[in-house]
């Protein structure tokens, strides 16, 4: 376990996610986080060249924009470029279909998980 996985921003992606995604990736069943290719995910995924991939260490996935919201941090593996778009079926039935390009965010194993903290 890591003290303070992901404390600085510059060596952490943060990704606003819905619980239903949250709770596939918290299980280990979705090991990647797709984004539609878009000017505010390629600025995170990519020094302001537009060509060099930014590196990180890992990836904050939250569950809700607050700061007392259920997180997931996981070790960063990179990304990939699917031009062809993706569509999957998981087991309890949650389908995640992108006809468009996506970025496929890998993630590795998590390494810290907090619920939710009271007001």
């Amino acid at each position: 376990m890591v003290d303070d996985p992901g404390a600085s921003s510059t060596t952490t992606l943060t990704l606003t996610i819905r619980r239903k995604w949250f709770d596939l990736i918290a299980t280990g069943e979705k090991p990647e986080e797709y984004r539609r290719v878009s000017k505010w995910i390629h600025s995170r995924l990519f020094e302001k060249d537009n060509v060099t991939p930014r590196q990180y260490s890992y990836v904050r996935l939250r569950n809700g924009y607050s700061e007392k919201s259920p997180t997931i941090v996981c070790k960063w593996l990179g990304f990939r470029e699917l031009k062809n778009g993706v569509a999957k079926t998981y087991r309890n039935g949650l389908v995640v279909e992108y006809s468009d390009v996506v970025y496929a965010i890998s993630l590795g194993p998590i390494v810290a998980h907090t619920a939710a903290t009271a007001s």
